[in-house]
């Protein structure tokens, strides 16, 4: 079952599962993380149902894996179902299941019970101090996230790449781009961390979002690895956020870059034709919309999802 999930195929591991004449909470478990692994996290909590009907016993990895699922859909009332499970069944918060109970606080808006359980968690690893830093800045608290990373160096743990990434984040939603310069170059001069894809594209937010577009667009060029599509949308994004006649030389070369990298991504014609839609150039977003009406692209329909009774609702 692991090795079929490692490579994507988890039909193949829940058919495993399935034929087996016995399983143990281990087996479980394995399923659970197959599914969650691939994204299928409303399927894991159906499997976890099946599993209490089943009779067996779920232990701390269990909860570890259905705290993790609901963080990833954002499902609060089954976050909270999972923790009490764990409180009802006295199970000891190991540093894995409260690092998991933070993450999925965090991730469900509900901040200040996340950093309730983070103060009372009797040890902290790196991924529990970047679970919490995550959190704040992803809802906002950029400096509450900055202030508690000056306290994960006092602990003497050394932060990863995904503390970094939080870093930057809370940076690019607040402004501070000083302070991103500042964590960009920490990351790599002072922990030794080689950014990947994600803190390039990061920190090209933080610039992009200030305003900085030639800046944003100069530290591409400069990237010692080619950059990937997702770098050069957040770029075009920014030139969407700050679109005027004065950016249009940049505009011009992220558009460039971005088609010949995606020329079938609908998207990408969208941000395209808005951007001169908004500085009243109409010919030059109506030739991004024809292009994408010649090819057959169609905008993807948007979509929203609101939690009413602990079940999720999408409207497109």
């Amino acid at each position: 079952m692991a090795a079929y999930s490692a490579c994507g195929h988890l039909e193949h591991a829940i058919q495993v599962f399935d034929e087996m004449p016995r399983r143990t909470v281990v087996s479980w478990n394995t399923a659970l993380t197959a599914c969650a692994d691939n994204g299928r996290h409303e399927r894991c909590f159906k499997l976890f149902s099946e599993m209490l009907e089943a009779g067996s016993v779920p232990d701390p990895t269990t909860f570890v894996v259905m705290l993790s699922a609901a963080a990833e859909l954002g499902n609060l009332a089954l976050g909270k179902w999972a923790h009490g499970q764990v409180v009802a069944r006295r199970l000891d918060m190991t540093l894995q299941l409260g690092t998991a109970a933070v993450n999925m606080y965090s991730k469900c808006g509900r901040v200040s019970y996340a950093l309730r359980l983070f103060e009372r968690m009797p040890a902290r690893n790196v991924w529990t101090w970047t679970a919490m830093i995550a959190g704040f800045a992803q809802n906002g608290l950029a400096q509450e996230a900055l202030d508690l990373f000056d306290r994960l160096k006092l602990s003497m743990v050394t932060p990863n790449y995904v503390t970094f990434l939080g870093l930057l984040t809370a940076c690019s939603h607040a402004g501070l781009v000083d302070e991103g310069r500042r964590f960009f170059h920490e990351m790599q001069h002072v922990y030794g961390i080689m950014p990947m894809m994600a803190h390039y594209s990061a920190m090209v937010d933080v610039l992009g979002r200030n305003g900085l577009l030639q800046e944003a667009y100069d530290f591409v060029v400069g990237m010692p690895v080619e950059a990937d599509p997702v770098v050069w949308r957040t770029l075009l994004g920014a030139c969407q956020l700050h679109s005027s006649k004065d950016c249009i030389e940049v505009v011009i070369k992220v558009q460039d870059r971005l088609l010949e990298l995606e020329p079938r991504r609908s998207g990408n014609y969208v941000m395209v034709a808005n951007i001169y839609s908004e500085i009243g150039s109409w010919d030059e977003a109506a030739k991004a919309r024809r292009v994408m009406r010649e090819g057959g692209m169609k905008k993807i329909a948007g979509e929203s999802c609101v939690e009413v009774g602990g079940r999720a609702h999408r409207r497109y």
